[in-house]
């Protein structure tokens, strides 16, 4: 009341119009509000990014970047989505991973058989997922540097070296997600170069040569676990082996006449008629028969 009355009085008014304001002021009814009409539900924000799990460095590190790369599913992508770079880490959340131990203790130098350099080309892609998975700059670099050396032998280093010189950019700035696109396009890129030069069998090996070396290391890791479920990450996933094993006999005879492609042929075969029929959950003769065999084909063809 004194405020209005103060406040009536500063202004000139009269005594009798300020207690009126006053009253006014007291018996003026406050409006109800009307509820508004219904609107459309509101969008739901999406749900935060997972937590990377210890297995996964390369999630943790991303993000000093600010970029944290694309979350692969909790368990392996269904067959037909199955892709190099989510591969390992999907390994990495199903097995007790430490990638470092899993490098090569001495990188592969060129054969003088175009063959091997191919199929050599293709597992050292492999191994730049497994420094990718790692969180290892300088061993992703250096590896670059034996990617090069065998693109040369193949008549593929002046196109390489551009894709190759940013992916190593972006490994000395940890851009993890972005790195893991741009392997997978370099690989494209090789397989396409070399189909481009008439040497579809080199290209169809520089992708078995991958897969092979990430199986390599998925069936190291299983191996050594006999509480790992799932048990198909060996070799991928049944779906997979079968797609490989029909990409082999996509190259041509006098390819496939090779002793040293008739060695990764006989494996091939070996793995996909055993996996056939275990409906993706083999014993554990079968795990050792596997990781045996994945460890002699990488060495026969250095």
């Amino acid at each position: 009341m004194p405020f209005f009355r103060a406040l009536a009085m500063s202004c000139g008014l009269p005594l009798m119009l300020a207690t009126g304001m006053m009253r006014a002021e007291e018996t003026t009814p406050v409006p109800v509000p009307v509820p508004a009409p219904p609107s459309a539900p509101l969008a739901i924000a999406p749900s935060p990014p997972p937590i990377p799990s210890p297995a996964d460095p390369v999630s943790m590190k991303a993000g000093s970047t600010g970029a944290l790369p694309d979350a692969p599913a909790a368990g392996p992508p269904s067959p037909q989505d199955m892709k190099p770079s989510e591969f390992l880490a999907c390994v990495g959340q199903q097995t007790k991973a430490r990638w470092r131990q899993l490098y090569r203790e001495q990188a592969p130098t060129p054969s003088s058989q175009r063959l091997r350099v191919a199929f050599t080309l293709g597992s050292l892609q492999g191994d730049a997922y497994l420094a990718l998975q790692a969180g290892d700059s300088q061993r992703f670099r250096d590896n670059n540097q034996d990617v090069l050396t065998h693109c040369r032998v193949l008549g593929l280093a002046e196109k390489m070296s551009p894709d190759l010189m940013t992916e190593a950019k972006m490994a000395q700035t940890e851009d993890w997600a972005a790195l893991r696109a741009k392997i997978g396009d370099t690989h494209k890129l090789t397989e396409t170069l070399l189909a481009e030069q008439r040497d579809e069998d080199l290209a169809i090996l520089v992708n078995l040569g991958m897969w092979m070396r990430l199986f390599e290391v998925a069936s190291t890791l299983v191996v050594a676990d006999t509480e790992v479920e799932n048990k198909s990450l060996c070799v991928g996933s049944v779906h997979l082996l079968n797609e490989l094993m029909a990409r082999y006999e996509r190259l041509t005879e006098t390819t496939r006449q090779d002793p040293s492609v008739v060695l990764l042929g006989n494996v091939l075969q070996m793995l996909q008629k055993h996996w056939a029929n275990t409906n993706e959950a083999p014993p554990q003769e079968t795990i050792e028969m596997t990781f045996e065999k994945l460890r002699f084909i990488m060495e026969k063809m250095k």
